[in-house]
């Protein structure tokens, strides 16, 4: 990771066999990400004039994860579509990108070894 980059994220712990055993700090999911916003302050605070966004979720509740941050001149909104493909439409109308039935990081990658 640069140092011109932030990440606010789940983070995950892992056993010695590498199996998810929890999360670390409080959770953020689909209904407390406003809530996580209040608490996490300093990082939208130190994040206040990025003009860049690059949002990843795998919900329409998860393209409110920016409100926090000021009007960014650039939101690049990529979806992860695992399941419920029926809403395959809403997600395209929705988000920028969408990737289906795949959690590898590979087009955010790819993305962002482009721009830096």
């Amino acid at each position: 990771m640069h140092d011109n980059m932030s990440i606010m994220s789940n983070q995950m712990e892992f056993n010695a066999d590498g199996r998810l055993v929890g999360f670390k700090g409080k959770l953020i999911h689909t209904y407390n990400k406003r809530e996580m916003a209040k608490i996490n302050q300093d990082y939208f605070d130190r994040n206040k004039n990025r003009t860049n966004v690059l949002l990843m979720g795998d919900t329409i509740g998860d393209l409110q994860m920016a409100e926090g941050l000021n009007p960014a001149d650039n939101v690049l909104k990529i979806g992860f579509l695992n399941s419920h493909f029926e809403n395959l439409e809403v997600y395209k109308s929705k988000y920028d990108i969408v990737i289906m039935d795949d959690s590898s990081m590979d087009v955010a990658n790819a993305i962002l070894n482009k721009v830096m």
